[in-house]
């Protein structure tokens, strides 16, 4: 085997250079805060609650410093070191923890996403068709719904004549559609909307009644 030993050697000698500026840049110039996690006790909460926050280092020089802040709650003093203490809001929806780590050679930050549950039912609105609409019979209708919660909704379900017709995946808008429902039963129809709520799975519903013209079953 062949081996250039003065290629290796350079290489040797090269590698060794770049270690060492590395080494000395942290040593002439310090080492800025490097952030490894921001970890909550529950990422879940009810309204008034508190969980504990917590930021994980990986890396940096001492001293450092901690600046934390939120989208809603409060923090509990202290507030000046790794860790602290929020109190959730009254009011549900999804909220943010924040925290920036700060030392002489420069600074990181991080933030974490804590839902607060919402017992509140959620609001609907069946925006379409209107009230005492008339339809033939078989035909078919689109059915627009405007609902909204503070946790989300997390599925729809539409009801004709107090018959689960149709579910919908709640989404990040509030309106929603229902297309091609079929009106089979002629005579009045009611279309009923039901939102169950994401984490809380509070009801909200609305209802209004159409009439279908056809053929009604048993009269002449």
């Amino acid at each position: 085997m062949n081996i250039n030993y003065k290629k290796l050697l350079i290489t040797t000698i090269a590698l060794g250079t770049a270690l060492s500026c590395s080494s000395l840049d942290k040593l002439i110039n310090g080492v800025e805060p490097e952030i490894k996690n921001l970890s909550l006790s529950k990422y879940e909460i009810d309204p008034g609650d508190t969980l504990h926050a917590a930021v994980i280092i990986k890396d940096g020089d001492e001293p450092m410093q901690f600046e934390w802040e939120c989208t809603g709650g409060q923090l509990i003093p202290p507030t000046d070191g790794a860790s602290v203490v929020w109190r959730a809001p009254v009011t549900g929806g999804q909220y943010k923890i924040k925290v920036k780590v700060i030392n002489d050679s420069g600074t990181d930050k991080i933030d974490s996403e804590v839902t607060v549950r919402s017992y509140i039912n959620p609001s609907v609105s069946l925006t379409s068709p209107e009230e005492g609409s008339y339809f033939t019979q078989y035909q078919q209708i689109h059915i627009s719904v405007s609902a909204r919660h503070d946790n989300g909704i997390r599925v729809l379900r539409l009801f004709l004549n107090d018959t689960l017709r149709f579910s919908l995946d709640g989404h990040s808008s509030v309106d929603y559609q229902f297309t091609n429902i079929e009106l089979n039963t002629a005579g009045s129809t009611k279309i009923k909307i039901e939102a169950e709520a994401r984490n809380t799975s509070t009801l909200g519903a609305d209802s209004i009644s159409v009439n279908v013209e056809g053929i009604v079953v048993g009269k002449k």
